[in-house]
């Protein structure tokens, strides 16, 4: 998404990570990296330090405390674009584990704001291949629409299921769809399958 954005438009990205896997190099953005334990000690604090930069895009490596939740969710309210990765299995779950760092009576208006400034999630996960030769990606892709956001907003997340199967005219697919593509190319076995995705256990023996 850092080297889209860089190849197309002109932008001030700044990126926090632990560790800087990859550099950028600048094209049309100008992009500064900045690596939590060696530029700033932890993500919450680089990201309240880079919102004082007014960039356009920032990129957090890990959404990993509340203060850095709460800070990432008022950079999108404010019109930043924030792209930050989340330890999660799909959808449904990122959502629930994000708004869970926030105390129990914070949920509904936590819920509100994300319908408000999210804008998608692409959930992945790496699955191994029959063949032992490395492991191949599977994803899932929710982008909010009208739906998508009164079901966040109405605490009903088990009803973006099938908005998102339902989606496809809109980019969205389900786990399970990018599972059964590698299922019927033979580059994974049932188990495997089933493993990754609850729709894949009846076929588990």
């Amino acid at each position: 998404m850092v080297e889209h954005i860089n190849q197309n438009r002109k932008a001030m990205i700044i990126t926090l990570e632990r560790p800087i896997e990859y550099v950028f190099l600048n094209k049309k953005s100008i992009i500064k990296q900045r690596e939590i334990g060696i530029d700033t000690s932890s993500f919450s604090i680089a990201l309240k330090s880079t919102l004082r930069q007014d960039p356009n895009v920032i990129v957090i490596g890990e959404l990993e405390d509340l203060e850095t939740v709460k800070t990432a969710i008022v950079a999108a309210e404010a019109g930043y674009l924030v792209i930050a990765s989340f330890h999660a299995p799909n959808t449904i779950q990122a959502i629930d584990r994000l708004v869970g760092f926030f105390p129990t009576e914070s949920r509904k208006q936590v819920l509100s704001q994300l319908a408000n400034c999210l804008r998608g999630i692409i959930s992945q996960v790496l699955i191994p291949r029959n063949d032992k030769k490395g492991r191949v990606l599977a994803t899932e892709v929710m982008i909010l629409n009208d739906a998508v956001k009164r079901i966040i907003r109405d605490d009903q997340l088990i009803q973006l299921t099938s908005v998102i199967q339902t989606g496809a005219s809109q980019k969205m697919h389900p786990l399970s769809e990018s599972i059964r593509k590698y299922l019927e190319w033979g580059v994974i076995d049932t188990q495997t399958a089933a493993f990754y995705s609850d729709e894949f256990n009846k076929y588990k023996y």
